[in-house]
């Protein structure tokens, strides 16, 4: 990872391990990992002074622009949030394609 990180152009890398495990002697074990979902990194408001992007997901003051993850999420939710974004991005493509979202399974089109 460290290899990696500075291939890259890093100038410091601190890794997850432990005070005193040195990277070349590191196990799997060593490693302090965790996950986390960063919410509201642009977040939506439909005020381009208090959002990055719009009601629509549309990046304010830049057309054709449109962000449809985990960052649109104003603040945390308390909850995982992947159902509140794929129905995000489940919005914005049929935004896109100019049809208005299905408010049923059944009214979903199929590919054929």
């Amino acid at each position: 990872m460290e290899e990696l990180f500075r291939a890259a152009g890093a100038r410091e890398v601190y890794l997850p391990l432990p005070g005193g495990v040195a990277p070349a002697q590191a196990r799997a074990r060593d490693l302090k990992l965790m996950a986390f979902h960063p919410l509201g990194t642009a977040r939506a408001d439909a005020r381009a002074e208090h959002g990055v992007v719009d009601e629509r997901l549309a990046l304010h003051g830049v057309r054709g622009v449109h962000v449809a993850d985990g960052s649109v999420v104003p603040s945390s939710l308390g909850v995982n949030p992947q159902l509140t974004i794929m129905a995000f991005a489940t919005r914005l493509a049929f935004g896109l394609l100019g049809r208005d979202v299905p408010q049923t399974h059944e009214e979903i089109p199929c590919p054929s």
